[in-house]
């Protein structure tokens, strides 16, 4: 048994390997991909239960993104922006939510870690 689908959308592989396998360990369903021709269609097709997302995308913002989820697809499933570049500003004002912390998921990143 699972604990849910996390679809995570970052263009860096070697991120999305560390993700996939800290969610896992965690039981739940994990999808990634790494670009987004259409994200109706992706969202339609995996149904998340939370979406985990590169705010540098190459091409398109990850605050683009995530407001599209909220307001033009009407969704209400937690999103949590994700950047590994150290120095990413975040536009908060560009975000209609607040941030949500998986703990879980940090847990897990420092156990591999260890």
């Amino acid at each position: 048994m699972t604990n849910g689908q996390i679809l995570l959308i970052d263009d860096d592989p070697d991120f999305s390997l560390i993700i996939r396998e800290v969610v896992k360990m965690e039981s739940y369903t994990f999808t990634g991909v790494q670009k987004v021709d259409c994200l109706t269609s992706l969202m339609q097709k995996h149904s998340p239960d939370l979406v985990l997302l590169d705010f540098c995308l190459k091409g398109r913002n990850g605050g683009e993104l995530c407001c599209f989820i909220r307001n033009e697809l009407r969704l209400q499933l937690p999103v949590v922006l994700l950047s590994t570049y150290p120095e990413a500003q975040l536009p908060l004002a560009q975000i209609p939510f607040p941030f949500l912390f998986l703990n879980p998921l940090i847990f897990g990143v420092h156990r591999m870690s260890e």
